[in-house]
């Protein structure tokens, strides 16, 4: 591996194993990770097993392509909405087991991962990843992956001012009207992840096969195939994600914008609700 020579021995291991998890070629892996040595920050708040290291290495890269796509894309995002913000600022990766501490309060692992604006950074435990496989029938590593794209969307949001409007906007407005805007914030953050996939496939890291386990998952997460799966009645007015035909149609129009380079092409923020 020519291009892994300034990694070390456990930069060679990872490339070994991240080419593993997404059947990518090693030296662009290594390119990838040599690109961004130093440059990604991952927090442990515990000492993982074997197979959690495993995918904390699989998470660095993740989060490291986020960064450069976002570096590329975000100022055309930042100019549409006047963000004070011009220029992207990467987020933090808190990987932590059972609850955590963060400025928007205490997280647990129950929740699923999250974002929190107020210190900007992304919290997932890595136990959630198991239950993705075998509770939410959503296997497979770019499905992982995808988790961690879909997060990053929320700190976009945030950089933009999205999610402080929307929290000033959900607190006039009637629980059911909240959902709503909840709702539109998170196909947004669908549409972004979007955006990442169409050039994370670009950089050639991608095969179909790690497409469709993205938009499984992407489906398996919509809220009414949720609370049917639940075993409990379907209520959309208590959706706060989207319905899966919602959470994948935009998952795909942030890839379609992507590849015609009209990143701000589509907009769950634009336009009434009957366009979601």
């Amino acid at each position: 591996m020519a291009a892994g020579g300034g990694l070390g021995i456990v930069g060679l291991i990872a490339v070994f194993l991240i080419s593993h998890f997404f059947n990518a070629d090693p030296n662009k892996v290594a390119g990838v990770m040599e690109s961004l040595s130093g440059s990604t920050p991952v927090q442990s708040e515990y000492a993982g097993s074997a197979e959690e290291e495993e995918l904390a290495q699989m998470v660095r890269v993740t989060l490291g392509w986020t960064e450069q796509v976002w570096a590329k894309v975000y100022p055309q995002f930042a100019t549409k909405y006047g963000a004070r913000v011009q220029q992207y600022r990467p987020t933090k990766l808190v990987l932590f087991t059972g609850s955590t501490a963060t400025q928007c309060g205490k997280g647990s692992a129950a929740s699923g991962p999250f974002y929190c604006p107020a210190d900007q950074q992304v919290y997932i435990d890595l136990s959630f990843y198991k239950q993705m496989r075998d509770e939410m029938g959503a296997p497979g590593d770019f499905a992982q992956a995808y988790v961690i794209a879909h997060e990053v969307g929320h700190h976009v949001q945030n950089l933009m001012g999205l999610l402080t409007q929307v929290q000033r906007q959900k607190s006039q407005v009637s629980k059911t009207e909240a959902n709503q805007l909840q709702v539109r914030t998170e196909l947004m953050a669908d549409y972004l992840a979007g955006i990442w996939s169409f050039h994370v496939n670009e950089a050639g890291m991608l095969d179909k096969g790690d497409v469709e386990e993205a938009v499984n998952a992407v489906n398996q997460i919509g809220d009414d195939t949720l609370q049917r799966n639940a075993g409990r009645t379907v209520r959309p007015h208590t959706f706060t994600h989207g319905t899966s035909a919602q959470r994948k149609r935009w998952y795909a129009r942030g890839w379609e914008a992507a590849s015609e380079g009209r990143y701000t092409k589509y907009d769950a923020f634009d336009g009434d609700y009957s366009r979601l």
